[in-house]
């Protein structure tokens, strides 16, 4: 993750100190102050009318190789619930309505820093899928036939998921 050494407004150079708190780098100068924000994150439960999952094994950092849940970075003035079909769209082909949050959950990515992750249930249109943007393979499973899921809080709404 980038961290900052100099003040981006000032140019000055930036110290840790205590702010509401935390411990924030912090600019003695201006009073620029280094907040580190979860970045939003619209993913996706997308399933076909019998019930099997579409997953994707994904072919950018990080998880690359591993089989992860569709979805991605919710976009400026986008819609999380959009959001989150475009995604499916661009990784997968697949078009599909939303039947409702699922919840939100959080956590610590090792490339963006913290994450807020909203997962929407999708219910898909159609099957015809193929592997498209940042993803090498696309598949439909049924909990039985789940692989291992990259992602801690992926795994956790599946958990959430099944239980419902």
């Amino acid at each position: 993750m980038n961290e900052f050494k100099y003040c981006p407004l000032c140019r000055t150079g930036l110290k840790t100190r205590m702010i509401e708190g935390r411990k924030r780098l912090s600019c003695g100068r201006c009073g620029w102050v280094r907040y580190l924000n979860p970045l939003p994150v619209a993913q996706c439960v997308a399933r076909n009318r019998e019930g099997r999952l579409v997953i994707v094994k994904r072919d950018v950092c990080p998880g690359k190789g591993k089989w992860a849940l569709p979805g991605g970075f919710i976009e400026g003035g986008e819609e999380p619930a959009k959001a989150c079909l475009r995604e499916l769209y661009e990784e997968t082909g697949l078009e599909g309505r939303v039947l409702g949050l699922l919840g939100v959950y959080t956590q610590r990515d090792e490339l963006y820093g913290p994450v807020v992750i909203m997962s929407y249930e999708i219910l898909i249109k159609n099957e015809n899928f193929s592997a498209r943007s940042e993803v090498k393979a696309v598949k439909l499973v049924d909990r039985k036939s789940m692989p291992a899921i990259y992602f801690s809080s992926h795994r956790k709404i599946l958990i959430d998921y099944f239980k419902k």
